[in-house]
């Protein structure tokens, strides 16, 4: 068994065979489990190989074309800055509405792995909680009868840790 430290002293999660070999497969190690949702999510998507969407260089090259458009209207006729001005934020505010349609769109890309990886932390935390409070010991011991054994190798009455118990 292997025993993580984290908040929950003297508590512990049960890691069957399965749900250890869903947790390799996305990539992760037994303490990743401990992370929030969306840093995981970050995390497998950086393993799939899903690009950081951003279209922050492409906004200050829109910005710098409009500047100088401005700076022309300026010389040229002044009354035409403000409706320069307006399309250079009507540019930007498309821009940055298909920078959101790009996220979205590689974000779908992996939606798969994502759903592995949701259902997986809430079958190792069931209701946002520790397993030990929702389900039954009854239903481990019956696919791994040395788990009271690996239990109890785990637990020391004076350590403060949060025991993974991994299926034998």
């Amino acid at each position: 068994p292997s025993c993580a430290p984290t908040c929950f002293f003297n508590s512990a999660m049960y890691l069957s065979r399965a749900n250890a070999g869903k947790l390799r497969k996305l990539g992760l190690n037994t303490p990743d489990i401990f992370k929030p949702l969306a840093e995981l999510k970050k995390q497998v998507g950086a393993q799939l190989g899903q690009e950081e969407v951003s279209l922050a260089a492409q906004q200050e090259a829109l910005a710098a074309a409009y500047q100088q458009v401005q700076d022309l209207a300026q010389r040229l006729d002044p009354s035409l800055v403000k409706a320069v001005a307006a399309e250079a934020q009507k540019a930007a505010g498309s821009l940055a509405g298909l920078e959101k349609r790009l996220a979205k769109a590689s974000e779908a890309k992996h939606e798969t792995a994502y759903s592995q990886l949701t259902a997986l932390k809430d079958k190792l935390f069931p209701e946002g909680g520790l397993q030990e409070r929702t389900d039954n010991v009854l239903s481990v011991l019956l696919n791994n009868p040395g788990f009271i054994d690996q239990l109890t190798q785990c637990f020391e009455p004076l350590a403060l840790v949060f025991a993974v118990v991994e299926e034998a």
